[in-house]
Formats: C-alpha cells, structure tokens, sequence
C-alpha cells in the first residue's frame, strides 16, 4: 500500500503502524509501533548579480559578495569560484569578465542530514577605456593673452568612443579649437 503524508517542516510527526495478524480468526491480534518522519528546511535565498568597472587600469574590481545575497537565517553562507573557496567574501577581487560565484547556506538545526541550498550568481568586471594623454603648450597669439588648442591631438587610445572634454566651465563643445588664457588650465578628459 502507498500511503502520503503532509509534513510541515521543521515539526516532527509520529507515524503509528498496526499490523492485524489476519491468520488468528476472530481473536483480533495485532501490534503498533511508531516512527517519527521529520522534514529539514533548505534555506531559502535569493542571489542578485554583481557588477563594476576595473579599478584604474588594474584589470580587476573588488567586490562585496555578501551584498549579493538575500538572507534572512543564523547560518552562514560559504562561497566559491573556479579556483574553490573564497576565503573573504567582503573583499573579493574579480578579473575583467564574468566569475561565476557559488554559494551555499546549510542547514545548521538539521542534524547529521546536511541539508543545504546552493545557487549561482555573476560577477562582471568591464575594461575602462585606456588612453593616453600629453600636455599642449604654446605661445600666445600676439598679445592677446591667449592662444587655441586642438585638444584632440592631446588624446591617443584605441576605440570608437567619443572623448568628452570639459574645464573649470564645463563641458567643452569644440575641442579642436579650445581658446587657452596665460598660464596653466586643468582639462578633463572622459571616454565612457
């Protein structure tokens, strides 16, 4: 016979057995026994991805992995890579790309059954543009006080982004004929 039971988590149930001996004619004998069924909760969470641009030009980001997870339990989560466990979740350096990260929350109040919940998620590193930049200097026109740059000239890298310039003013809006007072100006430059 086939017999289902609902069982909640985490509340034990008895299970009573009887066994009627069918051969003892109209005597009635039996035996009972009983057997405890208890159901373990898998911890449940929730995995969000992560992502970051390089640090400088290093190749690499860190990350705070246990900002990725959803929890709300006493046990700790334990995580991994490719390369096996990660010793400090809160400080986890990932290179350019995509790392897939495991991590696992046991089941600390389940006895010796080892229940567990593992799920993946993504950590994705991308490159910030590279590029170099050199100083312009010139004479001034004349005496005016000021001279004009090509900025564009002051900016070598590799890609098809549009470089943004911008000074003390704001962005500029034509940085090939960038007029310059006397002295020394702070141009900032941005390829997203």
């Amino acid at each position: 016979m086939d017999y289902s039971v609902n069982i909640t988590a985490g509340t034990p149930a008895t299970i009573w057995v009887r066994s009627d001996s069918g051969s003892d004619g109209t005597a009635g004998c039996y035996s009972t026994d009983s057997f405890t069924l208890t159901v373990y909760d898998n911890p449940d969470f929730e995995v969000t991805a992560l992502e970051a641009c390089e640090i400088d030009a290093t190749g690499a980001a860190t990350f705070d992995l246990t900002g990725a997870i959803s929890f709300e339990g006493a046990e700790t989560p334990t995580y991994s890579d490719s390369t096996g466990p990660i010793a400090d979740p809160s400080s986890y350096s990932a290179s350019l790309g995509v790392t897939t990260i495991t991590v696992r929350i046991d089941n600390d109040n389940d006895g010796e059954q080892g229940c567990f919940t593992e799920k993946t998620f993504n950590v994705a590193v991308y490159d910030n543009p590279d590029f170099e930049v050199m100083a312009l200097e010139a004479c001034e026109i004349d005496a005016t006080g000021a001279t004009t740059f090509d900025l564009t000239g002051a900016v070598s890298y590799e890609g098809t982004e549009t470089p943004i310039y911008s000074d003390s003013n704001g962005p500029i809006t034509d940085p090939s004929s960038y007029s310059a007072s006397l002295g020394v100006t702070t141009i900032t430059v941005r390829i997203d």
